[in-house]
């Protein structure tokens, strides 16, 4: 890590997907294959394939009721509805906890609105934490940008 916080992140790991590192854990953890297809790791989507990659492995090393999370899926009445809902969670946390790292390894807005499914209160942290001014509409949770 050099003085202004920046490292790598993603290192290939053959002969499997490359590698991310986790800021939570501080060490290395397997990336996925399915993500590094969505997001070539090797191009400008390496900040969302990191992203996706942490929110994975956060989702099923950190959070000790995810793996336990049938009773949880069941109030949503949908395993996809609750893996939704924590990623929120996860991509909140991300921001929050851990911004001087995504800003010294260059992880911007855009990585973020990338992924899949970000919701209301993801969209505001976002448009904050970045200092945009999104017009986030209401309850549809469309974006406009």
């Amino acid at each position: 890590m050099d003085s202004a916080g920046a490292q790598e992140i993603v290192r290939d790991a053959p002969p499997g997907p490359p590698e991310i590192y986790c800021p939570f854990c501080r060490k290395w953890v397997h990336g996925s294959q399915y993500l590094s297809g969505v997001f070539p790791p090797g191009g400008p989507d390496r900040g969302s394939y990191w992203i996706a990659g942490i929110i994975t492995h956060y989702r099923h090393e950190h959070i000790h009721y995810y793996n336990r999370g049938v009773g949880y899926a069941a109030r949503f009445h949908s395993y996809d509805k609750f893996k939704v809902l924590v990623n929120n969670r996860i991509k909140r946390r991300i921001l929050r906890q851990q911004f001087k790292f995504l800003k010294a390894n260059n992880i911007n807005k855009d990585h973020f609105i990338k992924l899949s499914n970000n919701d209301r209160e993801t969209m505001i942290l976002i448009n904050s934490k970045f200092k945009l001014n999104l017009k986030i509409k209401g309850q549809s949770r469309l974006f406009e940008f």
